[in-house]
């Protein structure tokens, strides 16, 4: 005679597949999670970037953003920044000129590598490809 409810068995293998969708679902948000954070960081010293230009363009003095490679701050116009759960892994420093804000390196593309703390594979490269510079994040 059968009652109403589960088995000991099939309440078992429910179990099991929850496990298993909660352990897959736990991987790809920390990759998310550490994506986001390379994306924000990059997004951070890309605006820092422009706002450097923007402000050798209405100055007369030359504007100087730098970076040290493992850290996580970068200066600009003499101010400190600090980048989130990131680590900038380029030293790199650019120098605007006014009057029209250009870049005074003399090779391009200028490259420097974010890199998530979380997890070292995820990186984006913010890439400044001409001497007004735009700037690209790969």
């Amino acid at each position: 005679m059968r009652t109403a409810g589960f088995t000991l068995l099939e309440i078992l293998i429910v179990v099991a597949v929850i496990g298993i969708l909660s352990s897959i679902g736990a991987v790809s948000y920390s990759r998310w999670i550490a994506n986001n954070d390379a994306q924000l960081a990059a997004a951070t010293l890309t605006q820092r970037i422009q706002e450097a230009r923007t402000l050798a363009k209405r100055g007369t003095t030359n504007v100087v953003l730098s970076t040290v490679a493992d850290s996580t701050t970068f200066t600009s116009n003499g101010r400190t920044y600090s980048v989130q759960a990131a680590t900038i892994k380029t030293a790199q420093t650019l120098t605007f000129q006014p009057p029209y804000g250009v870049l005074s390196n003399t090779t391009y593309p200028i490259d420097v590598t974010v890199q998530s703390t979380r997890n070292s594979t995820v990186t984006r490269k913010i890439r400044i490809i001409s001497m007004l510079g735009k700037v690209i994040i790969q």
